[in-house]
């Protein structure tokens, strides 16, 4: 009964992120494009245009999850994807491996294709019962996390602390406090990134999303991102070590 009672407990967890980063309700003020989701039933952040592309999410003790679908496509091995973002506001410095404490200020969402021959029997558990719970018949099957906040920037992809959830979203964390200096320019070679997070190749890409989260520390957020666009790496961009071990998800490990 204690079991039944953890995995009912996961499910309500699980269900209320997939309504969040997967639900079919529209908010008003959400720019063109973008869709924004509350977070069971917690306070949802103010919604603004941002640049041509982007969005602008403000609030206070809030947190949102804007997402903005792609057609799923293959995307090639060297591709690389590069934004800016600001945070002129945000929670402090939290630990990202302990949920219920892990406030960020911004992390953009990355969401790919689910395959079966990708992943993992753990992995295709937990997306199945992702899809029983979202209302959404084709959601990600695969997630990276380009994470601003936690305490340290990190080479390492992490599983989010959640269950079922954690099984295919990685996050790494790319840049750590330093708010309020205006914009920042990214590029992240993301077809190495999955690589290196997952062990298999990228499958078609199908979402970007903006997650912003100040609830727990009741922090004041103001933050945005714009300008995200997909080609092929520069050349000498500096590659980064692939960490030892990638949280279970090697490629012998499948079957």
């Amino acid at each position: 009964m204690r079991e039944n009672a953890r995995m009912r407990s996961g499910a309500a967890i699980v269900g209320a992120a997939v309504l969040a980063f997967s639900a079919l309700v529209a908010h008003a003020q959400i720019p063109p494009g973008w869709r924004l989701y509350p977070l069971d039933g917690r306070p949802v952040m103010q919604a603004a245009p941002s640049g041509s592309d982007g969005v602008r999410l403000q609030g206070e003790s809030a947190v949102s999850l804007a997402v903005k679908p792609v057609p799923p496509a293959w995307i090639s091995p060297g591709t690389c994807l590069s934004w800016r973002w600001r945070v002129d506001a945000g929670p402090p410095a939290t630990d990202l491996s302990h949920r219920g404490d892990d406030d960020r200020a911004i992390a953009l969402w990355i969401g790919f294709k689910a395959e079966a021959e990708a992943m993992t029997l753990a992995q295709r558990y937990a997306y199945g019962m992702i899809r029983f719970l979202s209302p959404v018949s084709d959601p990600p099957g695969f997630i990276l996390a380009y994470t601003w906040g936690g305490s340290v920037p990190a080479d390492r992809w992490e599983g989010m602390p959640q269950p079922f959830l954690g099984q295919i979203v990685r996050q790494r964390v790319l840049r750590a406090n330093g708010y309020g200096r205006g914009w920042t320019e990214e590029t992240v070679p993301l077809t190495e990134d999955f690589r290196r997070a997952f062990g298999v190749p990228a499958t078609p890409l199908m979402q970007i999303a903006v997650f912003a989260d100040g609830d727990n520390t009741r922090s004041r957020t103001d933050v945005a991102v714009e300008g995200m666009r997909l080609a092929p790496c520069p050349p000498g961009l500096p590659p980064r070590p692939v960490p030892s071990g990638n949280n279970g998800t090697s490629g012998s490990a499948r079957r």
